[in-house]
């Protein structure tokens, strides 16, 4: 049984996606804005195991909430 090579094993990404929306009429000024970090990293075990972890982490903004409350700004639920 020979070995195998993977050219991207030890290779670390990380990738951003950016998304707004908007609302709709007739409350105009409502927007969400979201920024999703996707790393994807290798963690080296030993030299036949190389797991690849992919953490999505959204970063949420919020402006006027509720008429009265200012902006809101935090994180989202991680996936896996």
């Amino acid at each position: 049984m020979g070995t195998f090579a993977n050219p991207v094993a030890n290779l670390t990404s990380v990738s951003t996606q950016y998304s707004v929306l908007f609302a709709q009429a007739p409350i105009k000024k409502r927007r969400v804005s979201v920024l999703d970090s996707q790393p994807a990293i290798p963690i080296r075990l030993n030299g036949n195991w190389n797991p690849i972890t992919r953490t999505i982490l959204p970063v949420a903004a919020h402006n006027i909430l509720l008429d009265g409350l200012g902006d809101a700004c935090g994180f989202g639920h991680m996936q896996r």
